[in-house]
């Protein structure tokens, strides 16, 4: 099993007005497959960047980055895929 960052954005409903508001955060995603494009498996909680040393802090933080790149994710179903609008 393999891992990496990615974004997960979560659609929230204004009780009041209906309208949608997404919240974007970085999540840590897991793979059956190191090639894989789409994870079996992700953190519920948004990641936190953390280290031993502060050269490991950078490196986490540097990996979570990456992740802005990447497609953003939405859940479906119980199911991560790519978001279509972002």
């Amino acid at each position: 099993m393999s891992w990496n960052y990615r974004v997960i954005r979560v659609d929230y409903v204004d009780p009041d007005t209906k309208a949608i508001e997404p919240c974007y955060s970085v999540h840590r995603c897991f793979y059956n497959k190191e090639e894989d494009v789409i994870p079996v498996k992700w953190g519920q909680q948004p990641a936190s960047a953390e280290g031993a040393s502060i050269e490991e802090l950078k490196l986490d933080w540097a990996r979570q980055l990456e992740a802005i790149n990447k497609p953003v994710l939405v859940e479906k179903r119980g199911k991560l895929v790519e978001s279509k609008n972002g």
